[in-house]
């Protein structure tokens, strides 16, 4: 359940930050968004063989879920990309609409949280 979270995590960084449009996209939704508590972290970039920068960036995929929501249903209303694009966007939005996405994203998040602090202080 983890790791599923921790490859999907990636993904959502990976089409958000890879792609200006959308990253623009992205924060023109959270700019919007920010009146209604929305975190003012922005999507941290996963990186995949640093651990200690993964807590941070599970938690801004946290902090930012339903801005992602939205970008993905904004994304797939314009239709402007790829069949591939679009098949990992219909990808990533399936699975975090899954209890076992987000109970892994917040598990993984925590635990990463604990092993951050350890890794600074050693």
């Amino acid at each position: 359940m983890c790791k599923d979270a921790l490859e999907t995590a990636f993904e959502i960084t990976r089409l958000v930050k890879f792609s200006p449009k959308r990253n623009a996209a992205f924060d023109k939704i959270r700019a919007a968004k920010k009146n209604d508590n929305q975190s003012p972290v922005g999507l941290r970039t996963f990186c995949h063989t640093r651990w200690t920068v993964r807590g941070d960036s599970l938690e801004s995929v946290v902090a930012n879920y339903n801005s992602l929501l939205q970008l993905w249903e904004e994304s797939l209303e314009s239709g402007r990309f790829e069949p591939d694009v679009k098949a990992r966007i219909i990808g990533v939005k399936t699975v975090m609409q899954n209890f076992r996405f987000l109970y892994g994203l917040k598990l993984s998040e925590t635990v990463m949280k604990l092993t951050d602090h350890l890794s600074k202080t050693l």
